[in-house]
């Protein structure tokens, strides 16, 4: 265990009990000596103002929230695992781990996995990760399993061609499905069958993100990787269809945890700071010293575009760049002792999760359109 109390433990489903995998940063983040050198603004700057609901607690103990994705503004999904008392006032062994947002309030349900693939013995495993094509089609991931949640029921389990649990996935639509984890677990998805693709590292990969390449009409996908120590290193890693290949990560801290980017104008990596650049060269990524932009260590970035990107992480922290300026949140969000760990933003509506104490979180955000 690292200094910075580092959580995400990998996942295999040859053991049959619940792994939680969540993030949780308690530390300042260290300070770096490149300078901040502004991402290039969008053509118009977005509203910094939101209305944020209370922060949602879910679960009674030992649990967390690990992803998040929005379906529309009346909808959304979180992946983690919660536990709530039974009649007697025992946490029940059973978890939760599919957790709904219907524009109001959160309900927690059980999706079920199978204890070890080829058996038929069924667990709610705590599920990683959430990627969503509308109501009726969700994907929610489990050690190294895959259900599909159609609004109402489950699909059966889909084994992949892993042993290590997985973290992170993002989808260009339902027949191109990139899913990362643990050990430098990538797989690709092509609407038919699961590859499992050479990274060319061990390193747990913590967050993958695709955009597309308006001159070249391809798809860039990049994912970033790191250890549990300087000594282990880290990686920036492109992947291009079933190929995977480093990318320069030098000024970078060892610890990553987050990528978004829109091709050719930004790119962000959320982790000890956050750091940035305009397109990938030979030159150093250029990192925030602490405190221009967020105070604690980051747990993930997502957003709309240039002009609308979101950073949350340690504290409960959540900072937004407009374009031009960035907006810490700090004084609208409470619940100071936790951590943000990932986010989705859509449109006006943004949602953050992570974990309090032994709960799981999730605060929603709207912004303000009148």
């Amino acid at each position: 265990m690292n200094r910075y109390g580092l959580l995400r433990n990998r996942c295999s489903q040859h053991v049959p009990t619940l792994c939680i995998v969540v993030l949780f940063f308690v530390l300042f983040t260290s300070c770096h000596k490149s300078g901040p050198t502004e991402p290039q603004p969008g053509p118009d700057t977005t509203s910094h103002e939101f209305i944020w609901d209370r922060p949602a607690l879910l679960g009674e103990g030992a649990g967390g929230l690990s992803d998040v994705t929005i379906v529309n503004d009346t909808l959304a999904y979180a992946a983690g695992g919660a536990y709530k008392l039974d009649s007697t006032g025992i946490l029940d062994p059973k978890a939760y781990n599919l957790f709904k947002w219907d524009g109001k309030t959160w309900s927690l349900n059980r999706l079920q996995f199978y204890s070890i693939c080829g058996q038929s013995n069924m667990s709610p495993f705590l599920t990683t990760s959430v990627i969503s094509f509308g109501p009726s089609d969700t994907w929610f991931a489990a050690g190294n399993q895959i259900v599909r949640w159609n609004g109402n029921s489950q699909s059966a389990p889909v084994c992949l061609p892993t042993t290590y649990g997985l973290i992170k996935m993002w989808a260009a639509s339902s027949n191109l499905i990139y899913a990362v984890g643990g050990g430098g677990t990538i797989l690709r998805y092509d609407g038919n069958t699961w590859q499992s693709l050479y990274s060319g590292t061990t390193l747990d990969i913590r967050d993958i993100w695709g955009a597309l390449d308006p001159v070249t009409g391809k798809w860039q996908v990049l994912a970033v990787a790191s250890g549990n120590s300087p000594a282990e290193g880290k990686k920036i890693l492109a992947i291009d269809g079933t190929t995977v290949a480093a990318l320069p990560d030098s000024g970078l801290s060892w610890i990553l945890r987050g990528i978004y980017f829109v091709v050719r104008q930004a790119y962000y990596v959320a982790g000890d700071g956050l750091a940035h650049r305009r397109d990938f060269d030979n030159t150093p990524w250029n990192v925030y010293p602490p405190g221009t932009v967020a105070s604690y260590q980051d747990g993930g970035v997502r957003g709309n575009g240039v002009n609308d990107v979101f950073v949350v992480g340690s504290f409960m922290e959540c900072v937004h760049y407009n374009g031009s300026t960035w907006h810490n949140y700090k004084d609208q969000i409470s619940f100071a002792n936790g951590a943000l760990v990932s986010i989705c933003v859509k449109g006006n509506l943004v949602i953050a999760v992570g974990l309090i104490g032994q709960q799981g979180v999730a605060v929603v955000g709207r912004r303000r359109t009148d």
